[in-house]
């Protein structure tokens, strides 16, 4: 990773698992620093549904989309994303706690 000048961040969250709020909060900073710097980012889990849906939504609510409006945009790009409703409702915290809902 190194040798190719990429960055590079694990999260553990175990699999079928929600992220916590900080977890979304580290993954949110990463990616506002890799977008500041014009350099793209990968996000991935086993299967790339479950956690990587669920952070790719909370991404979407960073940038002004509402909790619904993410997971739907999600889940049209791939189906089946954002696999439990602790993952889905992880989503919607991270708008609450952004002041999007109250």
């Amino acid at each position: 990773v190194a040798a190719r000048d990429m960055a590079y961040l694990h999260l553990p969250i175990q699999d079928m698992q929600s992220p916590s709020l900080g977890d979304i909060r580290a993954f949110v900073q990463f990616v506002d620093e890799a977008v500041e710097q014009g350099r793209p980012v990968m996000v991935h889990c086993s299967a790339g549904l479950g956690r990587t849906g669920t952070m790719l939504a909370s991404y979407l609510v960073r940038m002004g989309s509402s909790a619904a409006d993410a997971l739907t945009q999600v889940r049209n790009l791939r189906p089946g994303s954002v696999e439990t409703a602790a993952q889905e409702r992880a989503v919607y915290e991270y708008a609450v706690h952004l002041g999007q809902l109250t």
